[in-house]
């Protein structure tokens, strides 16, 4: 049987229309297609990065159409590549 992990995250609501999250040395999020399929590549330290990005917008005060932009590694895109965009669609 599997142990019992609990993920344990507070944050300050910073919404509507900023987010901010900072980047642990290491982290490494990368990005391609496959037969038609997008995969989305990271080791543990992006996955909780991305899990912490992901409660901001699922608990915060942002509202439907706010999205953000992440570069390979969650560097600013001034100067890198999108590889990645969230946007929180709360459309019925």
């Amino acid at each position: 049987m599997g142990k019992t992990l609990r993920f344990v995250f507070e944050f300050e609501d910073e919404g509507p229309k900023t987010i901010s999250y900072q980047i642990p040395p290491g982290v490494r999020v990368e990005t391609d297609a496959e037969d038609g399929a997008a995969i989305l590549y990271a080791n543990k330290m992006g996955f909780k990065l991305l899990a912490e990005i992901c409660a901001k917008l699922a608990l915060g005060s942002y509202e439907s159409g706010f999205h953000a932009h992440f570069s390979e590694g969650m560097e600013p895109l001034e100067e890198r590549e999108e590889i990645l965009r969230l946007v929180l669609d709360e459309r019925k």
